[in-house]
């Protein structure tokens, strides 16, 4: 017998910082069989959950599924591999953003909706924005989290907008452009271009798809008033449930940019938008210090690296943010009590 549920409260854990549905990698397994790959092998390969792919319910680390997505393009010679995914499956990938979508009056409600509740409900990772100007629309998207290369992931969530897109406004709708930024796509401009028959332009700054702004007042063909009402009050309410959660992105700031040698405080108050001193604030205001937030994630990092005998602690140093293997040794013994070689002996 099903209870009743109660919409003002999440049907579903929320995406958190460096998080996404796992909906993103559907399709993935037939694809890669289909390419004579072994897609069991490769999602153990990057350290994803097999289980429940196909669920909307189950969020995955956004980190290891950009990867995956790059290796693939790379050892099947698919440079378009983010477009091939993307081409078997459905804008059920943005879950019930898409049905929200879809009960919208006209396409620019539709948008506006996308641009919301995608962050909220799909990925926390996401950030949109609709702009007109001159008769010309574009539907821009970047990541909130630098992912390092992430051209494949960045095409699916094209050719998924385009879906979008061409299921809300119908059959004729064509983009009059498509924007990516140059770095990392300046090789996929040309086999994106003849797939898609349009022009397909590199940009500094972001990566969009232009089109005429008659489309936005193009009605939905499936726009149902209550199902939007309905959907718009549930998002809203997640929205105020989901707030900012400092630790949550400072520590993901630490994690993705501990190896790069660019995780101060200096830089990542400036990925928050914020300066230096108000991140030591808010921080201190939870009981807590970016300094021993790094040690922190340092510490737990080693240990975890060193555990795995196939990596030198030359390179565990180096993906800390170490310059120097000794200066490493150091910090260890100071969180442990034990040379980082002694440690390793424990699990050899």
């Amino acid at each position: 017998m099903y209870g009743i549920v109660d919409i003002q409260q999440p049907v579903q854990p929320l995406p958190q910082a460096g998080q996404m549905r796992s909906a993103n990698l559907s399709s993935f397994s037939p694809y890669i069989a289909s390419l004579g790959g072994n897609p069991q092998g490769l999602l153990d390969k990057f350290g994803i959950q097999r289980d429940g792919l196909e669920s909307q319910d189950l969020l995955v680390d956004c980190q290891p599924f950009v990867e995956l997505f790059e290796y693939c393009a790379e050892r099947f010679n698919q440079p378009l591999f983010g477009v091939s995914l993307a081409e078997r499956q459905t804008v059920e990938v943005y879950g019930a953003v898409a049905a929200y979508c879809r009960s919208a009056l006209d396409v620019k409600h539709a948008l506006k909706g996308l641009v919301n509740y995608l962050p909220t409900v799909h990925s926390y990772e996401s950030q949109l924005e609709l702009v007109e100007c001159g008769g010309i629309a574009e539907l821009r998207w970047c990541e909130k989290s630098p992912m390092g290369e992430n051209s494949q992931s960045g095409l699916q969530g094209l050719m998924l907008n385009l879906k979008l897109l061409k299921e809300l406004a119908g059959d004729a709708f064509k983009p009059s452009y498509i924007n990516l930024p140059h770095v990392p796509y300046h090789r996929c401009v040309e086999p994106l271009r003849q797939h898609l028959g349009c022009s397909v332009r590199l940009s500094h700054d972001r990566a969009c798809i232009g089109f005429a702004t008659r489309w936005l007042t193009q009605p939905v063909a499936s726009r149902n008033q209550t199902v939007y009402k309905v959907l718009g009050g549930y998002f809203a309410s997640l929205q105020s449930l989901q707030q900012p959660n400092l630790v949550s992105d400072v520590t993901h700031f630490i994690k993705t940019n501990m190896e790069k040698g660019e995780a101060s405080i200096e830089c990542c108050a400036e990925r928050l938008g914020v300066s230096s001193r108000t991140l030591q604030m808010r921080l201190a205001e939870q009981g807590r210090c970016f300094s021993s937030m790094l040690d922190q994630q340092r510490q737990t990092l080693a240990q975890l690296a060193l555990k795995n005998g196939n990596i030198s602690i030359a390179e565990v140093a180096d993906s800390l943010g170490y310059a120097e293997r000794t200066s490493f040794g150091r910090a260890f013994k100071r969180w442990t009590g034990v040379t980082p070689q002694m440690y390793r002996k424990q699990f050899i």
